[in-house]
């Protein structure tokens, strides 16, 4: 603190970066629950785009879709090969997403976890819930 002329103190200021929007936006989901600016996809929304509200249209069809990953996790086949599951989401919800091996090893160091993609996969159903099965994916920016 300083002293000004008339010997009362002045606060100081001290100026810091902002934080990184995906630190923010991880942070803003973890505290609340759920987003509570934009859902990082939504600005990537185009009319031809399916979304999580109306998979249940498209179950065994080839979709085009953009989701955030908000986890992926690495498993090992019976046959020592790698494939992923991931936890992907939009706007409307929460749905997973598989990677079998032949497609994986092509992309597995390009996916980090809150990254918006853009997939083309095909509805499955497994367990009672639909589940993505991912041919092609292209990182947004």
């Amino acid at each position: 603190m300083q002293v000004g002329e008339n010997y009362s103190m002045l606060p100081e200021i001290i100026k810091y970066d902002e934080y990184d929007d995906n630190y923010l936006l991880e942070s803003e989901k973890e505290l609340l629950g759920f987003y509570f600016t934009n859902h990082p996809v939504t600005r990537y929304k185009r009319n031809n785009i399916v979304n999580t509200k109306n998979m249940n249209l498209y179950f065994d069809k080839n979709i085009h879709v953009i989701m955030l990953i908000e986890s992926i996790k690495e498993i090992k086949t019976k046959n020592g090969e790698s494939m992923a599951f991931l936890k992907l989401s939009d706007e409307y919800g929460n749905i997973s997403g598989v990677i079998f091996p032949s497609y994986y090893k092509k992309i597995y160091d390009k996916l980090r976890k809150m990254q918006v993609v853009d997939l083309f996969c095909k509805v499955e159903k497994r367990l009672n819930e639909y589940q993505l099965v991912i041919n092609n994916i292209d990182v947004l920016k």
